[in-house]
């Protein structure tokens, strides 16, 4: 034996049964909807809830550059993974999106920054 794992010889993970799986709450809003067929399709899971966290799914960098190159596919959008990573659940990552969309990525991280220099510590 190398130490390496036959990835192809362990068993398809069962997502349903994870513990946050036990709330539902389906996609309301048109980007909600094309992040969840997103998701759904690079993840091979059926039923994704908007609170679902992309890592607790079973995400990881690789699976997030698919995400992050559909969704450019789809919205047209361009996105550093890095915001996936800041906005891992649906609701999350759809509000952020539709900020960019609306607003220009530039408008949306300069007003983190402002954001960011408002709070006194």
């Amino acid at each position: 034996l190398n130490g390496k794992v036959d990835r192809r010889s362990l068993p398809i993970p069962d997502f349903s049964q994870l513990p946050h799986r036990l709330e539902f709450t389906a996609p309301q809003t048109e980007t909600e909807y094309r992040i969840v067929k997103i998701w759904s399709e690079v993840m091979k899971c059926d039923r994704i809830s908007i609170h679902d966290n992309f890592f607790e799914l079973g995400g990881h960098s690789l699976l997030a550059t698919r995400v992050i190159s559909k969704l450019r596919q789809t919205l047209q959008i361009e996105l550093p993974i890095q915001s996936l990573f800041e906005y891992p659940t649906v609701a999350g990552w759809a509000k952020h999106i539709d900020l960019v969309l609306w607003f220009g990525r530039d408008a949306v991280d300069l007003a983190a920054v402002k954001n960011t220099e408002e709070i006194e510590i």
